[in-house]
């Protein structure tokens, strides 16, 4: 696995910040996914097929490069909540298998006889698993991470489901999604129906993985709203090209996708203060997942290159959002005979 190490990219927008930036290179044609699983690291998915080293690996906050934790023979994604990794098994589509996202040890195994797997979320001690059988017909089904069933329900051809963040309800991702009568919400443990709420199906209105919040779009702005009481946090402007990537824990700093013509930019914002930072910008097409944690101040993101190598570099940065400057960490990088690129910043 090829290692490329980028210096400071970063371009200031308001006050003084700075950012510093370290990256790894994977070869991937499919899913390569990022999150920080608590404050020593960030997490790396790799998914399988058409990966050269699929698996999970850790970066450690002060490490120049991440270390592989275990392989995964199949597709895979983090869970809603991401504390988990879902993988549906790519020679056998009834299974899945959930493994937690520290130390990738398999904490269930469920098979559902006769149907194909199309989505599939974890939470707590629960699996939530959507089939579809040889005549089509959808169902999602509700288990126990040992493999009893609790509940199982008809729906819709466009569900993207997963838990709420409380974890009292299955709930369709896209709420303002009004295609499908049997999309929506579903309560547990019975997995009843029952209607989103009002406020939520207001504009262009999703979940935010890995929080508890929802993001809003409407009328050329963005809103951060918290679940599920709807109270709005922050509202920025936001044209239609602009997309929430991330959110830390407290909702006030995220990461902002925006698309202009041929280009694109990934900023930090604080939402709060209205200050942004851009910290990527290139073709479109470029720039895929992103993640920030619950402070703010640590961010990662994914950038696929235009090439045909099929290479997708996983990049992470720190922030001070007081101003101070940022120590970059310790980064031998002599050992592996790479050297940093040029730093630039701005006090």
């Amino acid at each position: 696995m090829k290692c490329h190490f980028a210096g400071w990219i970063a371009t200031l927008f308001a006050s003084a910040l700075s950012a510093a930036t370290l990256a790894q290179s994977f070869t991937s044609r499919e899913l390569v996914d990022v999150e920080f699983v608590d404050s020593n690291g960030l997490a790396i998915l790799v998914s399988n097929p058409a990966a050269r080293a699929p698996g999970l690996y850790h970066w450690a906050h002060r490490a120049s490069a991440p270390t592989k934790v275990c392989a995964l023979a199949s597709p895979a994604s983090f869970s809603f909540d991401r504390r988990f990794i879902i993988e549906r098994v790519r020679s056998e589509p009834s299974i899945v298998n959930v493994f937690d996202v520290r130390r990738c040890r398999r904490v269930a195994h469920i098979r559902v006889p006769g149907s194909i797997v199309v989505d599939a979320d974890a939470h707590g001690k629960q699996l939530a698993i959507a089939t579809r059988d040889k005549d089509g017909n959808r169902k999602v089904r509700l288990f126990t991470f040992r493999g009893k069933q609790l509940a199982e329900t008809s729906v819709g051809v466009n569900v993207e489901m997963g838990f709420s963040p409380d974890g009292k309800a299955l709930v369709n991702f896209d709420l303002s999604d009004k295609t499908d009568a049997r999309s929506g919400i579903w309560t547990l443990p019975r997995l009843k129906r029952a209607p989103a709420p009002a406020w939520a199906i207001e504009g262009e209105t999703t979940f935010v993985q890995g929080t508890r919040f929802v993001k809003r779009y409407a009328a050329n702005s963005l809103s951060v709203v918290r679940w599920p009481d709807g109270r709005r946090l922050h509202t920025v402007a936001a044209g239609q090209n602009a997309r929430l990537r991330a959110l830390s824990g407290n909702g006030r700093y995220g990461l902002l996708h925006q698309r202009q013509e041929q280009l694109e930019s990934l900023d930090w914002i604080d939402f709060a203060t209205g200050r942004r930072l851009t910290i990527a910008s290139g073709p479109h097409g470029g720039i895929d997942h992103a993640t920030i944690d619950a402070t703010g101040r640590l961010f990662a993101w994914t950038e696929r290159s235009a090439g045909s190598d099929n290479r997708v570099t996983v990049r992470k940065a720190s922030i001070d959002v007081e101003g101070t400057p940022v120590i970059r960490s310790a980064n031998p990088l002599d050992a592996i005979g790479d050297k940093p690129a040029s730093a630039v910043s701005q006090p």
